[in-house]
């Protein structure tokens, strides 16, 4: 069953500022812990490759957030009954893959 309308989730600004928090955070991790810099390369494709996989899998007719911050801020994580997911398979698949070489490539590091 195809369904359409509602608000349009905005997934692509959310993948965005956690793929973007996730490299900070990787780059972090590596100048605190001192990694291998192929152990680094490791965590960043798992990281990223995770965010990528979630990413896929976006809401379709969820209802208008409130206004204001604190409205956007609980509706994006209050639960909504009867919505459907649209998946993006390029986004999907490339996660897959970004994790399991990031898993490969760390494994290898030692």
């Amino acid at each position: 069953m195809q369904v359409k309308g509602g608000y349009p989730y905005p997934g692509t600004v959310i993948c965005v500022v956690l793929l973007v928090l996730g490299g900070v955070m990787v780059v972090v991790l590596w100048a605190l812990a001192c990694l291998p810099g192929l152990r680094a390369v490791g965590l960043l494709l798992s990281v990223e490759g995770t965010v990528l996989w979630a990413s896929a899998l976006t809401p379709v007719g969820m209802t208008p957030p409130p206004g204001g911050f604190l409205g956007l801020f609980r509706w994006l994580f209050a639960g909504q009954g009867g919505v459907t997911f649209a998946i993006n398979q390029p986004i999907f698949y490339v996660g897959v893959l970004l994790a399991i070489a990031g898993t490969v490539v760390s494994s290898v590091a030692g």
